[in-house]
């Protein structure tokens, strides 16, 4: 049973996302820009306070949604994985998109990531949903004693994306996780947590400098509230699951694709069993390792995995995430069936820019997943991609997108 209020649950994960340390195991830098990048011979190997800041919306890679925090952090020990040979900024990179500026490290958040998080939002709004998203509202008096902890601040300068209802969109959103008042009960000081290149950050603010903000000349913001905040549950417990030198290339307790490779390093020499749970662990194959391999398995169905040696254990999964089998568009609706999945349910859908900013959502119903088919109508006209969410207790993944017009 959840202990703690909602309230208290959403401070909490907000303060996980920002107070989270963690240290590469190899080079890592801040660019010029203030965002980290590998940089094997050079970079700091210090500890760092805060999630770093990535956009991963190709792959959907954010930490906390489609990544454990667990699975993060034992991803930045193996110096072979995909933190290190992975950079979304690389054109000859798989996730690489022209259009996104803001992406380094395979793994990240960024503001509505962190706002999601924090929230627990059941569908990943973007800052472009929040203005007509039915679990918001905007407060009714904009200015700082108007304020409520976990408030999101949203700019609303629309940058081309659609809008909602004719309503300008935003372009970042923040979180209010601390607020000082005086005698009277008038706010006196703002704290803000919010997804920032180079980490996710806090930073406090007078009343007078907050009020500015809502009314600045680069782009004001519009304050919103979570009307399901009560339902917020705790957040993730951070608990490495990995035991010893076998190391997945996307950490421990990661989300495979059916039909991926799954790398393994496996830093001391020695015998390596892999096994497939299924009422018991049944083996799958076994190879003998010396020190440093790198081994990859190939042609993995779906379930749930352990390799093991004398003394290491990882633990992964093989996944199939539910997919769009079929699909008709019709005026302001678009219809459609999809599979199941395996390992994983579906849970909702989701309307996204080409560049794979999400602009309009829905949750899939229980008849809808029972049936394998639902109706996704939209006011909105013109190019988009179509994705489909799964879910299980290791994040989420999405189908792979259809480029539709509707």
């Amino acid at each position: 049973m959840n202990k703690h209020s909602g309230l208290e649950n959403a401070l909490a994960r907000a303060a996980q996302l920002a107070e989270l340390v963690w240290q590469p195991a190899a080079g890592l830098t801040v660019n010029n820009k203030g965002y980290y990048q590998r940089a094997p011979e050079t970079g700091s190997t210090k500890p760092v306070r805060g999630v770093p800041y990535s956009s991963v919306r190709v792959e959907d890679k954010f930490i906390g949604r489609d990544i454990r925090l667990t699975t993060f952090l034992s991803a930045l020990d193996n110096a072979r994985g995909v933190l290190y040979t992975r950079d979304t900024s690389n054109p000859e990179d798989a996730a690489y998109h022209a259009e996104i500026r803001n992406t380094y490290l395979y793994y990240g958040t960024v503001c509505s990531a962190f706002v999601n998080y924090a929230l627990a939002l059941p569908m990943h709004r973007s800052t472009h949903e929040f203005c007509c998203a039915p679990e918001f509202y905007p407060i009714p008096l904009q200015d700082a004693d108007g304020l409520a902890l976990c408030d999101a601040p949203v700019t609303t300068r629309s940058e081309g994306y659609p809008s909602c209802g004719g309503v300008a969109t935003g372009g970042h959103v923040r979180l209010i996780t601390g607020l000082e008042r005086d005698g009277s009960g008038k706010v006196t000081t703002v704290e803000i947590t919010e997804g920032c290149p180079p980490v996710v950050k806090r930073t406090r603010y007078t009343a007078e400098e907050f009020n500015a903000t809502l009314r600045g000349n680069n782009g004001s913001y519009v304050v919103y509230r979570y009307r399901q905040l009560d339902s917020v549950p705790a957040p993730e417990s951070v608990e490495p699951r990995r035991v010893g030198g076998i190391m997945c290339g996307y950490g421990c307790d990661a989300n495979y694709r059916f039909g991926e490779a799954v790398s393994l390093y496996v830093k001391d020499a020695g015998e390596v069993t892999v096994e497939r749970f299924c009422r018991d662990y049944e083996k799958v194959t076994a190879f003998t390792a010396e020190a440093g391999t790198v081994k990859k398995l190939f042609g993995l169905v779906p379930g749930f995995y352990r390799a093991s040696s004398q003394n290491a254990r990882e633990y992964w999964q093989v996944i199939k995430p539910a997919e769009i089998t079929e699909y008709t568009v019709r005026p302001g609706c678009v219809e459609l069936r999809f599979s199941s999945g395996e390992f994983c349910q579906p849970i909702y859908l989701s309307l996204q820019t080409p560049n794979f900013v999400p602009f309009e959502q829905r949750l899939l119903t229980d008849a809808e997943k029972a049936a394998g088919a639902a109706v996704f109508t939209t006011g909105y006209s013109g190019e988009c991609l179509l994705k489909l969410y799964s879910e299980n207790e290791y994040g989420r993944m999405a189908s792979p997108p259809l480029l539709i017009h509707v």
